[in-house]
């Protein structure tokens, strides 16, 4: 991954928990118009994530802005479709902008889950291990 973004961070909101949030919500609502921001808040880094991965799989490697590009257009030249679903994710620069100045927040949405007794699960090894392991076993990668 290019160095630039390894200090970002990544959102994973698993679908049994959004359900879970989104049942509580039908089921408990109050009858007054709101409106909801459902995801984890609960972010995981995009370092910890890397490190996560090498702990688990083959080692990510964080590398310069050129040798990602380089990489990329290696994968893309080799007709790999997996390089393809970053390329929506690119600037005219071919540099990624997964980084933004917009933080979407939803301390309403966390409070009423709470009271509910609704809480976002951490996002952890466990689960990201179940998440690659899906991926792997699809031929995603």
């Amino acid at each position: 991954i290019p160095e630039y973004i390894k200090d970002g961070y990544l959102e994973f909101t698993p679908v049994d928990c959004l359900a879970k949030a989104i049942n509580n919500i039908v089921f408990n609502n109050n009858n007054v118009n709101r409106i909801f921001h459902l995801f984890n808040d609960k972010h995981i880094t995009i370092i910890d994530f890397i490190n996560i991965c090498n702990k688990l799989y083959k080692k990510i490697e964080i590398v310069s802005q050129e040798e990602f590009n380089k990489q990329l257009d290696k994968i893309l030249k080799e007709n790999n479709y997996i390089g393809s679903y970053i390329l929506n994710d690119m600037d005219d620069t071919n540099k990624l902008q997964y980084v933004s100045n917009i933080k979407v927040r939803a301390e309403f949405t966390n409070k009423y889950l709470s009271n509910l007794g609704f809480d976002w699960p951490n996002i952890d090894e466990t689960y990201i291990k179940k998440f690659l392991d899906y991926l792997f076993e699809i031929k995603f990668f």
